[in-house]
């Protein structure tokens, strides 16, 4: 990919070249000049990792962010990596298996600031690394090293497309009364399988309850939302829904649920949404389904998408090719 900045005024600014060599394009036209320009080519192995500020994705492909391999001594590096159109389920973040920082003495940190204005951030030394995910559009990168000894570095693969991060959360612990929004994508991916856990610490919670958007809607018998949970009682409880049919409201007796939400090869649709909301008040359990003018609503917004999938599904596994031959 050719790789082009251009400057004109006085709006410059510092930058990196990932590359071994540059070409510079100077044009002036026939009147009034000035002082001109003059930079400094800093060729050092970690001259890039001195290059502390923004750096901005558009798009949902998957970006490597790295150190020089093997970094420098006394390195103290901070960048914000800015991803504009990860989902609201945010980034998911891996590492190489070849990262490796000196034990103790040098530190990769990565921190965001979540929904609910928390700083949350992870350290990272020697060779513990473990995949997270970054509850946020960005994230800001600190790297520091002493004044001796160094290793391999870091290689970091962020995945901002809309099921990265979703594909892999498993939950959550929440220790506030606060009201907690949980989704999928909209629209969510093919062949998902996820596996969520969602509980609440504090003692005062008796009871949960779930109100659910009205646009949750999910591919009829093929695509599955399940929620679960042991009641007080000790009893299993749990609610399975597919296509429009999900409910209003759902109380879950207890201050834990599991979410399972499977998806198959093709076809999917605007997916779920709901507000949990913990109260100091006790329950039973009950279910609240949506009022039958709200169902047809629903059912009339996906009806034409849903006979699309319908021969689309039929298609790919071979009926319709099986009805043309017998018309023939």
């Amino acid at each position: 990919e050719t790789i082009e900045s251009v400057f004109t005024g006085s709006y410059f600014s510092d930058f990196v070249i990932d590359a071994t060599e540059f070409d510079i394009t100077f044009t002036s036209d026939f009147s009034v000049t000035y002082w001109g320009y003059r930079f400094d080519a800093d060729p050092r192995p970690c001259a890039s990792m001195y290059n502390s500020g923004n750096v901005e994705f558009s798009g949902t492909s998957v970006q490597t962010i790295e150190s020089t391999h093997p970094y420098c001594d006394n390195m103290d590096l901070t960048q914000t990596y800015i991803f504009y159109d990860a989902p609201s389920t945010g980034l998911y973040i891996t590492f190489d298996s070849s990262s490796s920082l000196e034990q103790g003495k040098d530190f990769l940190t990565i921190s965001y600031t979540d929904s609910e204005g928390e700083t949350i951030s992870a350290a990272f030394t020697g060779t513990d690394w473990a995949a997270f995910i970054v509850e946020a559009s960005q994230f800001t990168l600190t790297f520091t090293s002493d004044g001796s000894t160094t290793d391999y570095g870091y290689s970091i693969t962020v995945d901002p497309s809309p099921c990265g991060a979703f594909s892999h959360d498993s939950g959550d612990v929440f220790d506030t009364m606060n009201a907690q929004v949980i989704e999928s994508p909209h629209n969510y991916c093919d062949n998902l399988n996820v596996s969520q856990t969602y509980s609440w610490t504090d003692s005062a919670v008796a009871s949960i309850n779930l109100v659910f958007d009205d646009n949750c809607y999910v591919e009829s018998y093929y695509d599955s939302f399940v929620i679960s949970y042991t009641n007080t009682a000790g009893s299993s409880v749990s609610y399975s829904y597919s296509g429009y049919g999900f409910p209003s409201e759902l109380t879950i007796d207890g201050t834990e649920f599991d979410l399972t939400f499977t998806s198959d090869y093709s076809v999917n649709y605007w997916g779920y949404k709901f507000t949990a909301t913990p109260s100091t008040t006790a329950s039973t359990g009950s279910v609240v389904m949506k009022s039958k003018d709200v169902q047809k609503k629903s059912a009339s917004a996906h009806n034409g998408a849903m006979k699309m999938a319908s021969v689309f599904k039929k298609w790919k596994n071979g009926v319709v090719k099986k009805s043309v031959k017998k018309s023939q």
